[in-house]
């Protein structure tokens, strides 16, 4: 999706969770609450607020940047047990910089907020009331909801992309796409067609040329080059000459993958 049209998206969102939070979190119900006038409190907590925030982009840096390294590392050890000789596609750089992003997001966040506790101690509880009063709803209330949000869309992403793979090795295959629910591994003879595929359809019914490979199975299901592959028609080949080597199967060359 095109930037201009994911942006606004973003917007209408939390334009949506705003007014949500205002109806179902109001201020009335708030645990934390104060006398004082919102102008006093914003005079107080005003520098304190962009020291928090400052924080908060540092932490947030620091943060996704050393879960990125560690993730990598994790990610190559893990696959590292493969033989040499197998081919194996292991989750992009853009995958663990996602489940970077949102875990190191979600660290800062509780780092900054523990260390906000602790700098303002007896004021904790107004400063507190203040941020119910500048944001128009129950910020605690909606905080722990978006905490909780954010550590399920992590978990998930986890889940998602860390196990996610593919491995041809010298006698068998095992494929874990996004969605899949564990590894499943096939043999060389389980594979029914081979397919050099020129063109795709893209979803507003545009003609595209993005050559990739299918490979089909007895059960099946389809292995495709363009979501389970390198993303790269040349290091994708190996696995197809890979295959053919280990198969009678001839290469089909087609214009469009039809086959439902």
């Amino acid at each position: 999706m095109e930037y201009y049209i994911l942006s606004p998206i973003i917007v209408l969102i939390l334009l949506a969770l705003y007014k949500l939070f205002g109806k179902l979190l109001p201020i009335s119900n708030a645990k934390y609450k104060t006398d004082k006038p919102i102008e006093e409190l914003r005079t107080k907590y005003l520098k304190f607020d962009f020291k928090q925030i400052g924080l908060l982009v540092i932490l947030s840096f620091v943060f996704i940047y050393g879960l990125f390294v560690l993730f990598s590392g994790l990610i190559n050890f893990k696959f590292s047990f493969f033989s040499e000789s197998t081919i194996v596609v292991k989750p992009y750089p853009e995958m663990i910089f996602l489940v970077s992003a949102f875990s190191g997001l979600l660290l800062s966040s509780l780092v900054s907020l523990s260390t906000s506790r602790y700098l303002l101690k007896d004021d904790w509880a107004e400063y507190l009331a203040y941020n119910n009063l500048k944001y128009r709803f129950n910020y605690i209330a909606a905080s722990k909801y978006v905490f909780k949000g954010f550590g399920l869309v992590t978990g998930l992403l986890v889940i998602m992309f860390f196990d996610w793979h593919s491995a041809f090795g010298p006698k068998e295959i095992q494929l874990n796409g996004l969605l899949s629910l564990g590894t499943k591994t096939y043999l060389y003879e389980d594979i029914t067609e081979l397919k050099d595929v020129e063109k795709l359809i893209a979803p507003n019914g545009d003609i595209v040329n993005d050559p990739h490979y299918l490979i089909k199975f007895k059960d099946g299901k389809k292995w495709n080059s363009r979501n389970n592959g390198f993303a790269d028609y040349m290091a994708d080949s190996k696995i197809m000459d890979l295959a053919l080597s280990k198969t009678n199967l001839k290469l089909i060359e087609v214009e469009f993958d039809s086959a439902k």
